[in-house]
């Protein structure tokens, strides 16, 4: 079960990174604009490789935050939870595959 967690995080993962990887894009959070979009994406780029299962998490997600990005008419939403221990920290979820595939640490979101 855990291999097939793992295969379908990777997955999502890599359909985020397509994503993001096009150019012209723009970043909604609970649908206001994201002025910090630029950073905010490369942060998110940065967090988005692949990874193994993480036994040694031990807080968990609190106030989650929509965020949808928009690029050529098409969009991408991803749920950003803030960490229960760390407040720059957010797990990222990936609602097409119901799975959280990675964790970001950004100050761009301080103010939702």
């Amino acid at each position: 079960m855990i291999i097939v967690s793992i295969l379908i995080t990777n997955q999502g993962a890599a359909e985020v990174r397509t994503f993001l990887a096009q150019p012209g894009k723009s970043v909604q959070i609970n649908g206001r604009i994201l002025t910090d979009a630029d950073t905010f994406i490369n942060e998110l780029q940065g967090s988005l490789q692949p990874f193994a299962f993480n036994l040694g998490h031990h807080s968990h997600p609190t106030l989650a935050l929509r965020a949808t990005f928009t690029s050529d008419g098409r969009q991408l939403t991803l749920v950003l939870a803030r960490d229960s221990s760390d407040p720059d920290e957010y797990w990222v979820f990936y609602p097409a595959y119901g799975v959280t595939i990675a964790h970001v640490r950004t100050s761009s979101l301080d103010k939702y």
